[in-house]
């Protein structure tokens, strides 16, 4: 990231907020949350990360999330360490949640109670089916719209990559990843997820293998 962040707003634009940011080039809500930014037509109003943002839960924030905050108060970004700390939206908002799995149903719920209109949610969305039919309804309750975002190194567009790699001579897919944590920095991801980390780490799998069209309907319609 640059060291000057801005929050690009068109004429027509939707406030977003940002729930479960995580580190930068760690968290999937960092890499929403720099595409949004670039956006005309949104406006980036806050940022909830209740974690890192809890001096509680987080006495030492590390050095690049705090300039992060840094950058995006300066950019006029509310940042918070949770929903209830926002004011009432006022205004069209869309939510997206991509917090830890146990977490979603709570921040879900308020950004219900908050006033958003639409909600995207990350994968898996909830620990339980249960919980997601609960979240599901209590959206449809209230009107909101919801959309569940899934993928994986299985989903179509992935698949036609490997297929066209194969018809161009000398062409490779290669699939990264960031989460490449030093050994000091191990406390953190446990603290993180301290109910478990193969308990998260396999949520997303276990969800599809329990019940894969749940996941492939809430893909193609609102939730």
């Amino acid at each position: 990231m640059s060291d000057k962040l801005a929050n690009t707003v068109g004429d027509k634009t939707l406030d977003v907020v940002v729930v479960g940011c995580g580190m930068p080039k760690r968290g999937m809500g960092w890499y929403h949350l720099t595409q949004l930014l670039d956006m005309p037509n949104s406006n980036v109003v806050a940022v909830v990360e209740p974690f890192f943002l809890n001096s509680t839960l987080c006495p030492n924030p590390p050095e690049a999330f705090t300039a992060l905050v840094d950058q995006l108060e300066a950019a006029g970004v509310t940042c918070a360490d949770s929903i209830t700390k926002l004011s009432k939206f006022t205004q069209d908002t869309m939510c997206l949640i991509a917090g830890r799995t146990a977490d979603n149903p709570k921040l879900f719920r308020e950004c219900v109670e908050q006033g958003a209109k639409a909600i995207y949610l990350e994968k898996p969305g909830a620990p339980s089916v249960d919980e997601l039919q609960q979240m599901s309804d209590l959206a449809d309750s209230n009107g909101v719209k919801v959309y569940l975002g899934y993928n994986k190194n299985v989903t179509p567009y992935v698949q036609k990559a490997l297929e066209l790699s194969k018809t161009i001579e000398n062409s490779h897919v290669t699939f990264c990843h960031n989460n490449s944590y030093k050994t000091n920095e191990l406390n953190e991801c446990f603290a993180r997820n301290s109910e478990g980390m193969l308990k998260v780490s396999s949520a997303s799998t276990i969800r599809v293998a329990i019940d894969p069209d749940f996941i492939l309907k809430r893909t193609r319609t609102d939730f």
